[in-house]
């Protein structure tokens, strides 16, 4: 089957949304820019393991824009019969990563597009600690690997250094960087790893320096590339 799902701004409850502020009561155009996040996310992760011929299971997405709505689709997965093993499910109650296999393949991509290790809890993520990897055992014996849920698979710019953009408190949850600044530029330029859940109450556990790594990356993307490309111009 297939699942679809409406982009809306997430109503937190008291008046309060994920995306925007009171103010907006929900804004959709936010919502639907969290959605793409999630398709380029996805895409990220899919041809990184396709590329490595690595057997786990990227469920294919697609974006449908209509009438001024964002509507995601991604076919049922059977999580039913599944067993959480990377990520949280539960809003970051309760965060595991305790298989050997999905982990290392998750830490080595997470090398690949400049992502660092970092703490969710007392569990060592390479991710947004919403992420949700799961591990299904087949019929025949063999274990299927699916990882879902990554609109928050990739780092978010500081929104410190770009306070000059609208909502700098919730762009976190949707202004993220995009993948071939991560894996091209941000080595190119010597800058360490950053954490996906920087910014948020994810990153409460992490590590502080991983606050200034975040920081400096995406001062070194409006500083340096998109200066340099606006003197091109």
């Amino acid at each position: 089957g297939i699942f679809y799902r409406v982009a809306t701004d997430v109503n937190l409850g008291s008046g309060n949304y994920l995306y925007s502020s009171r103010l907006w009561k929900g804004n959709l155009e936010l919502g639907a820019k969290a959605a793409g996040n999630e398709l380029r996310s996805t895409n990220a992760l899919y041809e990184y393991f396709l590329g490595g011929e690595i057997d786990i299971q990227i469920p294919w997405q697609v974006v449908v824009d209509y009438r001024g709505y964002r509507i995601l689709a991604c076919p049922v997965l059977p999580t039913h019969a599944a067993i959480l093993v990377y990520g949280s499910a539960d809003c970051g109650y309760s965060v595991c990563n305790s298989d050997p296999l999905l982990s290392t393949h998750m830490e080595r991509a997470a090398e690949f597009y400049s992502i660092a290790p970092h703490k969710v809890r007392d569990v060592t993520l390479v991710s947004g600690g919403d992420v949700e990897g799961y591990k299904v055992q087949a019929e025949s014996g063999i274990h299927n690997y699916y990882v879902m849920d990554l609109a928050r698979y990739l780092p978010c710019e500081c929104p410190e250094v770009t306070a000059h953009l609208p909502e700098e408190k919730t762009s976190v949850f949707y202004r993220m960087l995009r993948p071939e600044f991560l894996y091209r530029e941000m080595p190119k330029a010597r800058l360490k790893p950053i954490s996906p859940d920087s910014g948020s109450k994810w990153g409460h556990f992490q590590d502080a320096s991983l606050n200034e790594n975040w920081k400096n990356a995406t001062k070194y993307l409006c500083g340096e590339i998109v200066g340099n490309i606006c003197a091109k111009l």
